[in-house]
């Protein structure tokens, strides 16, 4: 598998994967901008897109990433990672192929996803009423 950053002849790969793979009655999914395909090409053109192409060279993962200037933190804004290839710890490599080390990720607190951070070694560094802070050194 190859990890590398989306470019524009992946993108309609890339809007198709998180169409695909992103369901709208998921309690994770706390902003209408996760399914907007005008943002995320705009990510990939400002180079906040980290993409996983398999051995077909067929796009199978993917996140989206925004660098802060306030804070210097990194924002993990949204990931898809097809079922046929969760367990292989992509996300981690995809982060690590981004060149920043630090990222930070909001959860909403009522849900189970929060599981997968903690055990996948996110720190929750804060919360407020709506969601867990969640954040990780690579």
């Amino acid at each position: 598998m190859k990890i590398k950053l989306a470019t524009k002849e992946n993108e309609n790969e890339v809007v198709f994967l998180f169409q695909e793979n992103l369901d709208k009655n998921n309690p994770a999914i706390y902003s209408q901008e996760f399914f907007c395909p005008f943002g995320l090409k705009s990510a990939i053109q400002r180079k906040q897109v980290v993409v996983v192409l398999n051995e077909k060279n067929e796009v199978v993962a993917g996140l989206r990433f925004y660098p802060r200037k306030r804070d210097g933190m990194v924002s993990l804004y949204q990931f898809v990672i097809e079922d046929k290839y969760r367990g292989k710890n992509l996300l981690r490599k995809m982060l690590e192929k981004t060149g920043y080390k630090k990222f930070e990720v909001l959860c909403p607190i009522e849900i189970d996803f929060n599981e997968y951070y903690k055990k996948t070694d996110w720190k929750l560094e804060k919360k407020n009423n709506n969601f867990n802070y969640w954040v990780l050194d690579v």
